[in-house]
């Protein structure tokens, strides 16, 4: 892919789908952890890069966290990822 930042003047979030496709942007970023998760999931360049088994326990790793976060109250996950991050 070519280097087209000379060519972004303005807020990239503000330019139109064509102007996004000129500049050889084709895919939104995911929106949510959930989405993030499977886009790594499905991401066979990043699993090569970091090695699959990595990857894949990443992902055990983060979707057992959400499944205990979601358990808790809103109060316990604050007081959860605050002590972690």
């Amino acid at each position: 892919m070519s280097c087209h930042a000379d060519l972004v003047t303005d807020n990239p979030s503000r330019l139109s789908d064509a102007g996004r496709s000129n500049l050889g942007i084709v895919q939104k970023l995911p929106t949510s952890l959930v989405e993030s998760l499977a886009a790594l999931r499905s991401d066979t360049v990043l699993k090569q890069a970091n090695g699959t088994h990595v990857v894949e326990h990443y992902l055990a790793i983060k979707y057992t966290e959400q499944e205990m976060l979601g358990k808790m109250s809103e109060k316990e996950r604050h007081v959860w990822l605050m002590e972690r991050y």
